[in-house]
């Protein structure tokens, strides 16, 4: 495995097919190699790559280089808004997209390329990541908020409006998270001596869980009569089902039903004062994942 960036039409291609390959993406969707092309000649954008040797997935097989591109990681610095920096002139790194092609996936790849990233953003001076993800997705709660120790108090709904491919059928509700790169929790949860809390610890401690999920015939449905803190003075845990994909493909109302609770539970959350600083994962029969909610705090 050989993370680097890429370099020529041939890798650029070979990006277009990986984005078909993970979001099932058409040609309208994706991002194409023109604009990549335009943008990565201006010298400050990002896009690297993660290639392993011979024909490993037959779509982003490079037969020149007898290599295969395997997942994918662009991104670039922008201007903060008005509104988030107080009229100062601030720039932050924005992570456009990440993918990792099914095979390798759950691989460590995404884990990787991310820390890669954040090399290259503190060697442009910044310290400070944004991106966005569906926050019903369990993986990429893991990945995001557990491993690299991002954090987040801003819901978006239907961010990207319409979809095709895995996003198809519901709104594209999304967190933007916030990772700050030179954090002390940033630090720890990179270098493994921090990681998430024990949901039997949390329990222990008195932290409720908001939302547990009511099991009917086998499928996870949304708690009925929710009640959130007036305000964060205690943690609490909020409840998402740990494969929303095969669910969504099982049953789409069911799925539905889940944006909509989520929606309303992450946003009054946030609009109380917490915000999103941990996601527990416990094995088990069934299995549970959790996002533990605190008072929201400065974090760089």
């Amino acid at each position: 495995m050989e993370i680097r960036p890429l370099n020529g039409r041939r890798e650029y291609l070979a990006c277009e097919e990986l984005q078909k390959s993970v979001w099932k993406f058409t040609e309208r969707e994706i991002v194409p190699t023109h604009f990549l092309l335009s943008i990565l000649s201006e010298g400050s954008a990002m896009l690297y790559g993660a290639f392993v040797e011979g024909n490993q997935f037959e779509s982003t097989y490079i037969p020149e280089q007898n290599e295969t591109l395997v997942g994918w990681l662009f991104g670039y610095p922008v201007l903060v808004p008005a509104e988030e920096s107080g009229d100062r002139l601030l720039v932050r790194f924005y992570s456009d997209m990440m993918g990792v092609v099914p095979p390798f996936q759950s691989g460590g790849i995404g884990y990787r390329l991310k820390l890669a990233q954040r090399r290259y953003a503190l060697s442009l001076g910044l310290d400070w990541v944004v991106w966005t993800y569906d926050p019903l997705l369990s993986k990429n709660a893991h990945l995001n908020i557990a491993k690299l120790g991002c954090v987040t108090h801003t819901y978006i709904e239907n961010a990207y409006g319409e979809l095709t491919g895995i996003n198809a059928g519901l709104p594209t509700d999304r967190f933007r998270v916030d990772w700050w790169l030179t954090s002390e929790r940033v630090e720890k949860r990179i270098a493994g001596v921090e990681k998430p809390p024990s949901l039997a610890q949390l329990l222990n401690d008195g932290v409720t869980v908001a939302n547990p999920i009511a099991w009917k015939d086998g499928m996870p449905y949304p708690a009925e009569n929710v009640e959130l803190p007036e305000a964060p003075e205690q943690p609490l845990l909020i409840e998402i089902p740990t494969d929303f994909l095969a669910l969504k493909a099982q049953d789409m109302e069911l799925a539905r039903a889940w944006r909509m609770h989520t929606r309303t539970l992450f946003q009054e959350a946030f609009r109380r004062g917490y915000e999103c600083t941990d996601y527990i994962y416990t094995r088990g029969n069934p299995p549970r994942g959790m996002y533990l909610l605190e008072k929201a705090r400065t974090w760089r």
